[in-house]
């Protein structure tokens, strides 16, 4: 799979703001998906911009239909009031954003302007490389321990 969001990005929605956008939807790379992103790592620079890195959660094809008709596929970018501008459609998305308990992002972003993606990194599911597998593993053994 190519790697998403080569090239320019561009904020839909800020719903966070420090110093940059901190939190919010964006889409990239001249692809209709929309991402949800969220900062959880800087590093502060003095005279230049601060390097970031965003964990990324790609939204449905139907929910950035929905996010990208309502706040534009251009380079409109859009600080909302949730309750005065969105649809009701849209306000539910906003409101499920979000990372649950112990989820992994889909990608890591890099980058201090938030105009262009510096670096791109995709996440290694749990179980991708056996995990899983030596979980089973472990969890076989403490139960034949405990039969002991």
């Amino acid at each position: 799979m190519a790697t998403p969001l080569r090239g320019e990005l561009a904020v839909l929605i800020y719903l966070g703001w420090y110093d940059g956008p901190v939190e919010g939807v964006l889409r990239g790379g001249g692809e209709p998906s929309c991402w949800y992103f969220k900062l959880f790592a800087e590093r502060w620079e003095t005279n230049l911009p601060d390097d970031r890195l965003f964990a990324l959660r790609r939204l449905s094809d139907a929910d950035s239909l929905i996010l990208g008709t309502e706040f534009g596929f251009g380079d409109m970018q859009n600080w909302i009031e949730i309750e005065a501008q969105a649809t009701p459609d849209a306000r539910r998305i906003i409101d499920n954003l979000g990372f649950a308990p112990r989820a992994h992002p889909d990608l890591i972003l890099r980058t201090s302007d938030f105009v262009t993606a510096s670096d791109v990194w995709s996440v290694t599911p749990a179980d991708r490389y056996g995990a899983g597998g030596l979980q089973a593993k472990q969890q076989r053994r403490s139960a034949l321990d405990g039969a002991e």
